[in-house]
């Protein structure tokens, strides 16, 4: 029944992983598409057109509130609404971007890829042996033991292994599969 129980969360898992790799595919066409049409628009490139403008308008509102040239105000007050509002855009955009590119393998934390890695590892040797002590998957796997107490627990709770004996003989076992069966590495 625990093998069961572990071939069917992998199955599961297997499932949702097929389906997230799907999703995944298609948020990077969306984009690569977004991106493809931002630099066919010439939008990037522009860039220094804008920063000049930018530098002359500067100078001009200086001008314009030196001379107090007020009749010049409604055509500021618009420049900065619109402004504000192409700016929030693409803060909106820039926040996403930046959340995103962080995504990357190389930016993930250490620790979650280790954790996954761990659980892995540990599903792994419950499929192969039965019946283990916390030494013996720290030695096998090169795991520290707190780790895999870490990892253990939620399998406990899932009643997929069970805990055998107390102090130096505890041990830990599938659910339902005899101490005879135990094959050793």
């Amino acid at each position: 029944m625990a093998k069961d129980t572990i071939k069917n969360s992998t199955n599961e898992i297997d499932v949702i992983a097929s389906k997230m790799s799907f999703s995944l595919e298609s948020t990077n066409k969306g984009l690569a598409l977004f991106l493809d049409s931002l630099q066919k628009s010439g939008f990037y490139s522009s860039l220094p057109a804008y920063q000049q403008m930018m530098s002359i308008l500067i100078q001009q509102k200086k001008w314009a509130d030196a001379n107090l040239r007020i009749e010049t105000q409604p055509l500021w007050n618009e420049i900065a609404k619109n402004s504000d509002n192409i700016y929030q855009i693409m803060n909106a955009y820039s926040g996403i971007m930046d959340n995103l590119r962080k995504l990357s393998i190389n930016n993930l934390q250490k620790n979650k890829i280790k954790q996954f890695d761990n659980k892995e590892k540990i599903l792994n040797y419950l499929k192969k042996y039965s019946e283990f002590s916390i030494s013996e998957l720290s030695e096998n796997l090169k795991m520290k033991k707190k780790e895999i107490k870490e990892e253990l627990e939620p399998l406990i709770k899932k009643g997929i292994i069970e805990r055998k004996g107390k102090g130096k003989t505890l041990c830990y076992k599938l659910k339902e599969i005899s101490r005879d069966s135990r094959k050793t590495p």
